[in-house]
Protein backbone atom coordinates (compact mmCIF):
# COMPACT_ATOMS: atom_id res chain seq x y z
CA UNK A 1 0.00 0.00 0.00
CA UNK A 2 2.62 2.28 0.72
CA UNK A 3 3.85 2.19 -2.42
CA UNK A 4 1.20 2.54 -4.14
CA UNK A 5 0.59 5.93 -2.10
CA UNK A 6 3.78 7.22 -3.14
CA UNK A 7 3.36 6.66 -6.85
CA UNK A 8 0.13 8.95 -6.58
CA UNK A 9 -0.27 12.75 -6.72
CA UNK A 10 -2.86 12.46 -3.54
CA UNK A 11 0.14 11.29 -1.20
CA UNK A 12 1.09 14.80 -1.57
CA UNK A 13 -2.61 16.02 -0.87
CA UNK A 14 -3.17 13.96 1.92
CA UNK A 15 0.47 15.41 3.03
CA UNK A 16 -1.27 18.59 2.86
CA UNK A 17 -4.55 17.36 4.35
CA UNK A 18 -2.52 16.64 7.70
CA UNK A 19 -0.82 18.92 7.75
CA UNK A 20 -3.31 21.73 7.56
CA UNK A 21 -5.25 19.97 9.71
CA UNK A 22 -2.66 20.06 12.27
CA UNK A 23 -2.23 23.83 11.79
CA UNK A 24 -6.14 24.89 11.30
CA UNK A 25 -5.67 22.79 15.55
CA UNK A 26 -3.12 25.33 15.99
CA UNK A 27 -4.82 28.40 15.07
CA UNK A 28 -8.09 27.36 16.89
CA UNK A 29 -6.09 27.11 20.07
CA UNK A 30 -4.36 30.17 19.43
CA UNK A 31 -7.81 31.82 18.73
CA UNK A 32 -9.18 30.71 22.26
CA UNK A 33 -6.42 32.05 24.27
CA UNK A 34 -6.47 35.12 22.76
CA UNK A 35 -3.15 35.41 21.07
CA UNK A 36 -1.85 35.79 17.36
CA UNK A 37 -1.92 32.24 15.68
CA UNK A 38 2.02 32.39 14.93
CA UNK A 39 2.35 31.98 18.69
CA UNK A 40 0.87 28.25 19.37
CA UNK A 41 3.91 27.30 16.78
CA UNK A 42 6.54 28.03 19.46
CA UNK A 43 6.97 25.44 21.29
CA UNK A 44 8.46 24.28 17.91
CA UNK A 45 12.14 24.94 18.05
CA UNK A 46 13.29 26.96 15.34
CA UNK A 47 9.89 27.63 13.61
CA UNK A 48 8.96 31.26 13.53
CA UNK A 49 6.15 31.14 10.84
CA UNK A 50 3.74 28.41 8.99
CA UNK A 51 5.90 27.93 6.16
CA UNK A 52 8.83 26.76 8.23
CA UNK A 53 5.95 24.97 10.04
CA UNK A 54 4.51 23.37 6.77
CA UNK A 55 7.97 22.41 5.27
CA UNK A 56 8.70 20.79 8.60
CA UNK A 57 5.55 18.74 8.83
CA UNK A 58 5.89 17.70 5.48
CA UNK A 59 9.73 16.58 5.82
CA UNK A 60 8.62 14.43 9.07
CA UNK A 61 5.29 12.96 6.86
CA UNK A 62 8.04 11.62 3.96
CA UNK A 63 10.71 10.29 6.46
CA UNK A 64 7.68 8.97 8.49
CA UNK A 65 5.20 7.61 5.60
CA UNK A 66 3.43 5.17 8.26
CA UNK A 67 1.60 8.28 9.99
CA UNK A 68 -0.04 8.71 6.59
CA UNK A 69 -1.63 5.43 6.75
CA UNK A 70 -2.22 5.07 10.18
CA UNK A 71 -4.62 8.67 10.16
CA UNK A 72 -6.44 7.78 7.23
CA UNK A 73 -7.40 4.27 8.75
CA UNK A 74 -8.07 6.15 12.05
CA UNK A 75 -9.94 8.51 9.69
CA UNK A 76 -11.88 5.86 8.04
CA UNK A 77 -12.69 4.19 11.32
CA UNK A 78 -14.62 7.05 12.34
CA UNK A 79 -16.39 7.91 9.44
CA UNK A 80 -17.73 4.15 9.87
CA UNK A 81 -19.00 4.68 13.26
CA UNK A 82 -20.47 7.96 12.41
CA UNK A 83 -21.98 6.21 9.11
CA UNK A 84 -23.28 3.64 11.60
CA UNK A 85 -24.48 5.70 14.22
CA UNK A 86 -26.72 7.69 11.58
CA UNK A 87 -27.87 4.66 10.46
CA UNK A 88 -28.88 3.09 13.99
CA UNK A 89 -30.88 6.64 13.86
CA UNK A 90 -32.46 5.91 10.69
CA UNK A 91 -33.31 2.66 11.86
CA UNK A 92 -35.12 3.75 14.95
CA UNK A 93 -36.80 6.54 12.96
CA UNK A 94 -38.24 4.11 10.47
CA UNK A 95 -38.93 1.40 13.21
CA UNK A 96 -42.46 0.42 12.88
CA UNK A 97 -42.09 0.40 9.31
CA UNK A 98 -39.79 -1.77 9.27
CA UNK A 99 -41.09 -4.27 11.71
CA UNK A 100 -44.87 -3.91 12.07
CA UNK A 101 -45.29 -3.79 8.64
CA UNK A 102 -47.99 -6.11 6.97
CA UNK A 103 -47.14 -5.59 3.48
CA UNK A 104 -43.71 -7.22 4.34
CA UNK A 105 -43.82 -11.04 3.64
CA UNK A 106 -42.19 -12.76 7.07
CA UNK A 107 -41.03 -16.35 8.04
CA UNK A 108 -40.56 -17.86 11.24
CA UNK A 109 -42.75 -16.84 15.09
CA UNK A 110 -44.65 -14.54 14.74
CA UNK A 111 -43.87 -13.18 18.28
CA UNK A 112 -40.23 -13.88 18.45
CA UNK A 113 -38.19 -11.89 20.52
CA UNK A 114 -35.88 -10.90 17.35
CA UNK A 115 -36.57 -10.11 13.99
CA UNK A 116 -33.95 -9.96 10.86
CA UNK A 117 -35.06 -7.55 8.24
CA UNK A 118 -33.22 -8.40 4.89
CA UNK A 119 -33.08 -6.15 1.88
CA UNK A 120 -32.63 -7.88 -1.68
CA UNK A 121 -32.88 -8.21 -4.95
CA UNK A 122 -33.39 -11.39 -7.02
CA UNK A 123 -30.60 -10.78 -9.11
CA UNK A 124 -28.16 -10.36 -6.76
CA UNK A 125 -25.80 -12.47 -6.83
CA UNK A 126 -24.73 -12.09 -3.05
CA UNK A 127 -28.18 -11.89 -2.04
CA UNK A 128 -28.70 -15.58 -3.71
CA UNK A 129 -25.43 -16.80 -1.71
CA UNK A 130 -27.37 -15.15 1.57
CA UNK A 131 -30.29 -17.11 1.29
CA UNK A 132 -28.49 -20.30 2.82
CA UNK A 133 -27.94 -18.29 5.54
CA UNK A 134 -31.03 -16.89 6.14
CA UNK A 135 -32.79 -20.62 5.76
CA UNK A 136 -29.77 -22.10 7.96
CA UNK A 137 -30.96 -19.35 10.96
CA UNK A 138 -35.11 -19.51 10.16
CA UNK A 139 -34.50 -23.93 10.85
CA UNK A 140 -32.31 -23.91 13.81
CA UNK A 141 -34.15 -20.86 15.66
CA UNK A 142 -37.65 -21.44 16.63
CA UNK A 143 -37.75 -17.87 18.38
CA UNK A 144 -36.79 -16.20 15.20
CA UNK A 145 -38.76 -13.95 12.71
CA UNK A 146 -37.40 -13.09 8.94
CA UNK A 147 -38.78 -9.75 7.59
CA UNK A 148 -38.61 -9.90 3.62
CA UNK A 149 -37.76 -6.38 2.16
CA UNK A 150 -38.01 -6.43 -1.85
CA UNK A 151 -35.57 -4.26 -3.23
CA UNK A 152 -35.46 -4.26 -6.75
CA UNK A 153 -32.86 -1.99 -7.64
CA UNK A 154 -30.89 -3.81 -10.56
CA UNK A 155 -33.08 -3.13 -13.10
CA UNK A 156 -36.51 -4.12 -15.15
CA UNK A 157 -36.20 -7.96 -14.71
CA UNK A 158 -35.75 -7.39 -10.85
CA UNK A 159 -38.50 -5.03 -10.50
CA UNK A 160 -40.66 -7.63 -12.31
CA UNK A 161 -39.44 -10.52 -10.62
CA UNK A 162 -40.45 -8.39 -7.49
CA UNK A 163 -43.89 -8.08 -8.49
CA UNK A 164 -44.64 -11.50 -9.03
CA UNK A 165 -43.17 -12.26 -5.74
CA UNK A 166 -45.70 -9.87 -3.67
CA UNK A 167 -48.33 -11.40 -6.25
CA UNK A 168 -47.28 -14.75 -4.53
CA UNK A 169 -47.85 -13.38 -1.23
CA UNK A 170 -51.50 -13.13 -2.30
CA UNK A 171 -51.56 -16.96 -2.29
CA UNK A 172 -49.78 -17.16 0.76
CA UNK A 173 -47.14 -19.08 -0.96
CA UNK A 174 -44.81 -16.32 -0.51
CA UNK A 175 -41.68 -17.82 1.06
CA UNK A 176 -41.71 -21.21 -1.45
CA UNK A 177 -41.45 -19.02 -4.48
CA UNK A 178 -38.93 -16.73 -2.85
CA UNK A 179 -36.82 -19.22 -2.05
CA UNK A 180 -37.53 -20.79 -5.46
CA UNK A 181 -36.94 -17.36 -7.19
CA UNK A 182 -33.18 -16.92 -5.48
CA UNK A 183 -32.02 -20.55 -6.78
CA UNK A 184 -32.86 -19.86 -9.56
CA UNK A 185 -29.33 -19.21 -11.73
CA UNK A 186 -29.01 -16.08 -14.24
CA UNK A 187 -31.45 -13.22 -14.48
CA UNK A 188 -35.21 -13.79 -14.54
CA UNK A 189 -37.14 -13.37 -17.24
CA UNK A 190 -41.18 -14.05 -17.91
CA UNK A 191 -41.26 -17.15 -18.97
CA UNK A 192 -38.84 -18.49 -15.97
CA UNK A 193 -40.76 -16.74 -13.58
CA UNK A 194 -44.19 -18.71 -14.50
CA UNK A 195 -42.25 -21.77 -14.71
CA UNK A 196 -41.04 -21.21 -11.83
CA UNK A 197 -44.31 -20.03 -10.00
CA UNK A 198 -46.49 -23.13 -11.89
CA UNK A 199 -43.68 -25.65 -10.13
CA UNK A 200 -44.33 -24.20 -7.00
CA UNK A 201 -48.06 -24.65 -6.93
CA UNK A 202 -49.04 -20.88 -7.52
CA UNK A 203 -52.08 -19.86 -9.66
CA UNK A 204 -50.15 -18.00 -12.68
CA UNK A 205 -53.07 -16.38 -14.26
CA UNK A 206 -54.03 -14.86 -11.02
CA UNK A 207 -50.04 -13.79 -10.86
CA UNK A 208 -49.94 -12.07 -14.10
CA UNK A 209 -53.30 -10.64 -12.96
CA UNK A 210 -52.20 -9.38 -9.65
CA UNK A 211 -48.44 -8.51 -9.94
CA UNK A 212 -49.28 -5.08 -12.08
CA UNK A 213 -51.55 -4.07 -9.28
CA UNK A 214 -51.24 -0.09 -8.21
CA UNK A 215 -50.75 -1.36 -4.69
CA UNK A 216 -47.40 -3.65 -5.48
CA UNK A 217 -46.18 -0.74 -7.70
CA UNK A 218 -46.45 1.58 -4.57
CA UNK A 219 -45.49 -0.93 -2.19
CA UNK A 220 -41.83 -1.45 -4.18
CA UNK A 221 -41.71 2.23 -4.58
CA UNK A 222 -42.20 2.80 -0.38
CA UNK A 223 -39.10 0.59 -0.33
CA UNK A 224 -37.25 2.09 -2.52
CA UNK A 225 -37.58 5.21 -0.56
CA UNK A 226 -37.38 3.76 2.52
CA UNK A 227 -33.28 2.03 1.53
CA UNK A 228 -32.55 5.45 0.69
CA UNK A 229 -33.53 6.81 3.80
CA UNK A 230 -31.58 3.93 5.82
CA UNK A 231 -28.65 4.70 3.65
CA UNK A 232 -29.42 1.70 1.57
CA UNK A 233 -27.66 1.74 -2.27
CA UNK A 234 -27.01 -2.11 -2.35
CA UNK A 235 -28.70 -5.30 -2.08
CA UNK A 236 -28.13 -7.47 0.56
CA UNK A 237 -28.96 -5.43 3.26
CA UNK A 238 -29.61 -6.69 7.30
CA UNK A 239 -31.36 -4.85 9.64
CA UNK A 240 -31.33 -6.71 13.53
CA UNK A 241 -32.34 -4.47 16.59
CA UNK A 242 -30.98 -0.90 15.36
CA UNK A 243 -28.05 -2.49 13.76
CA UNK A 244 -27.70 -1.88 9.80
CA UNK A 245 -25.34 -4.33 8.24
CA UNK A 246 -24.82 -3.63 4.62
CA UNK A 247 -23.25 -6.05 2.14
CA UNK A 248 -23.23 -10.23 2.40
CA UNK A 249 -22.01 -11.04 6.24
CA UNK A 250 -22.50 -14.67 6.29
CA UNK A 251 -23.60 -16.94 8.19
CA UNK A 252 -21.88 -16.11 11.79
CA UNK A 253 -21.76 -12.82 11.83
CA UNK A 254 -25.99 -13.23 11.21
CA UNK A 255 -26.25 -15.54 14.01
CA UNK A 256 -24.05 -13.32 16.11
CA UNK A 257 -25.94 -10.40 15.34
CA UNK A 258 -29.06 -12.30 16.18
CA UNK A 259 -27.67 -13.08 19.74
CA UNK A 260 -26.55 -10.49 20.47
CA UNK A 261 -30.27 -8.48 20.23
CA UNK A 262 -31.57 -11.21 22.13
CA UNK A 263 -29.74 -10.28 25.53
Amino acid sequence: MLNTIRNFSWFFVLTALIAGGFLMGAFKVAAAQDVQPIEALKPFPGIENTDEMGRFIRQYLMQNPEVIIEAVELYSQKEKAVQQEQASDSVRENSDWLYNNDQHPEAGKKDAGVAVVEFFDYNCGYCKRALSDVMTVLGEDNDLRVVFVELPILGDASTEAAKWAMAAKKQNLYLEYHVALMEHQGRLNDAQLANIAEKVGLDVAKLRQDKDSPEIAAYLNTNIDKARELGITGTPAFVIGEELARGYVGLDALRMGIKQNRN
